[in-house]
């Protein structure tokens, strides 16, 4: 843990937060430990857990406790107690896997063919990203308080080793494994539409730089200082030379660059038309959702 508290040490407190937010629940509660600059300033805040919430439990009902760490802890310990839940199907489905039940844990896509050829009891649904025996599954659902008549439609069109090699399922696997074996290839990119698919369910950017990227906040956004962009549709945000090369290393091609920069929000432009309501536009979404 020194190693990873001295990579630590050299953010500002600002990046701390949000990099904490981002953290699985585990790393957090390490940090929290044995860290005494984050339990000192972070870990004991109320607002720190109120985003932790919102940005891991997106969607879900608020838990009615005395404090929003309160709340934090026993909606992480239902969210274990539950195998399947749509948040968790949401990000399977950004890191090109699936939820496996009973258990809950996570796989990834590119084992289906294999599984199913092992284990022929075993069914995947792409849409819901949820797999395992079909009783299993059921379950799982029902546990989720997905309908009867949703849970029976699932069931109709899951994926098994009987249909596995016939049409739409053929198709469907082809295109699940031709979608991974592109989010690989492009996975070391600082930016890729898988990248901001995932950022835009969170009500977050792609924060490029020189070294890489890092997911950041609208908040966060609108307080660095002038030299930063960030595009809503495209979700990056960076330095203006940083997001072109992003882009390019992304095969973009350079007359959506071009549109991209002309369209993206600045510390120029923030506070004048179209970008003001876009901006508010952004923040009633991301609120609403939560």
């Amino acid at each position: 843990m020194d190693a990873y508290t001295s990579f630590l040490d050299a953010m500002p407190n600002e990046i701390l937060r949000e990099t904490m937010i981002q953290m699985d629940a585990g790393t957090l509660q390490n940090i929290c430990r044995v860290y005494k600059r984050a339990s000192q300033k972070i870990c004991n805040d109320e607002t720190f857990w109120m985003k932790k919430y919102e940005h891991d439990f997106e969607g879900e009902e608020v838990v009615q406790a005395g404090s929003w760490k309160e709340a934090y802890d026993i909606r992480n310990a239902s969210m274990l107690q539950i195998p399947w839940t749509g948040l968790k199907a949401q990000k399977a489905q950004i890191k090109c896997g699936f939820i496996s039940v009973p258990e809950g844990h996570f796989k990834l896509a590119t084992s289906i063919n294999s599984t199913l050829d092992k284990n022929r009891g075993v069914v995947y649904h792409v849409g819901y990203r949820i797999t395992g025996e079909r009783q299993d599954v059921v379950n799982a659902l029902t546990k989720a308080h997905v309908s009867e008549a949703t849970i029976r439609q699932i069931m109709e069109t899951a994926i098994s080793y009987e249909n596995k090699d016939i049409e739409p399922y053929a198709t469907m696997l082809r295109e699940e494994r031709e979608r991974c074996q592109a989010r690989k290839s492009t996975a070391r990119l600082p930016w890729t539409e898988f990248k901001a698919q995932g950022a835009g369910a969170k009500c977050a950017f792609v924060y490029v730089t020189k070294g890489g990227s890092k997911m950041a906040s609208i908040n966060m956004l609108q307080n660095q200082e002038m030299g930063i962009v960030y595009h809503l549709g495209y979700r990056i945000a960076g330095r203006r030379e940083d997001v072109i090369d992003a882009l390019r290393k992304a095969n973009v091609n350079e007359e959506t660059i071009r549109q991209i920069m002309e369209t993206v929000v600045s510390y120029e432009n923030k506070d004048t038309e179209p970008y003001v309501t876009m901006l508010r536009e952004e923040i009633e979404r991301c609120q609403t959702r939560r």
